[in-house]
């Protein structure tokens, strides 16, 4: 990978966290990146998915309190 793949993705890491901690969504922005970078989509989906699982499980612990 060469730096230029690597700048994209640590930005689109960066926003994407910020997104998803104010609105969430951040798939919207960090799948397509990592698309652009050349992964290939099932490696990017995995990626993606295992990025996103802790920050959606401390989403619901700070929002315990709205939980049923």
């Amino acid at each position: 990978m060469d730096p230029l793949h690597t700048v994209i993705l640590v930005l689109a890491g960066l926003v994407g966290g910020t997104l998803s901690a104010v609105i969430g969504g951040a798939s919207l922005l960090t799948f397509p990146a990592l698309l652009a970078t050349g992964i290939p989509p099932v490696n990017a989906a995995a990626c993606n998915l295992a990025a996103l699982v802790p920050c959606n499980f401390l989403a619901a612990i700070a929002d315990r309190k709205q939980l049923p």
